[in-house]
């Protein structure tokens, strides 16, 4: 069975991370289905963090776009995913969630430790960071108390930089804003958009 449809307007084209994500709205947040030049991870000094217990993968991944120049796909079966019931990369719990603000933290600190980074630079990182905090209080919705949600908005709060700037990124620019002018606002909305799905 073919879970992960490929894509064929990416096959006989090269692009860099910030082409990818700006032009054609790509992004992964696993290591899954992708192979990667040793070479370019030496070179970069790109590995996984060892000082985060959830989403490692997709830090990893995040930090290749930053520094790719050439991205390819290739139309090539080599990823078997084996689905498991009661696996814990598909159960969400509040600690899982409040583990997130780690990979937070993680690249407010990468972003401080190089301050070389050009503006494309930043602005991958700074769309990442917005994926992050969505993907927080998206999946906050399944295990949603009021003082759960207080005490993870207040360590969101602590970790976002004044203003989320992704540059010339396209992608979510409404979201962002909101974001930007009120976190309190952009919870809410996402907990309305959940419970109207639900």
């Amino acid at each position: 069975e073919e879970k992960y449809k490929f894509n064929r307007v990416f096959l006989e084209k090269s692009f860099s991370g910030y082409d990818l994500i700006k032009t054609k709205a790509y992004k992964k947040g696993s290591v899954w289905g992708g192979l990667f030049k040793h070479s370019f991870l030496r070179q970069n000094k790109i590995q996984f963090p060892k000082c985060l217990r959830n989403g490692e993968d997709g830090i990893f991944v995040s930090l290749c776009y930053v520094y790719a120049r050439k991205i390819r796909f290739t139309d090539t079966d080599f990823y078997l995913v084996n689905e498991r019931q009661g696996s814990a990369s598909r159960n969400w719990t509040f600690d899982r969630v409040a583990k997130m603000v780690d990979n937070l933290k993680f690249l407010n600190d990468y972003i401080d430790e190089n301050p070389s980074l050009n503006r494309e630079q930043k602005s991958i990182l700074a769309y990442i960071i917005y994926s992050m905090v969505s993907a927080m209080f998206n999946n906050f919705y399944f295990c949603c108390t009021v003082k759960n949600c207080m005490n993870l908005r207040k360590e969101v709060k602590k970790h976002l930089k004044s203003t989320i700037d992704t540059g010339d990124i396209p992608l979510s620019k409404g979201k962002i804003r909101l974001l930007n002018f009120s976190l309190n606002l952009y919870i809410a909305m996402g907990l309305v958009n959940q419970w109207k799905r639900n």
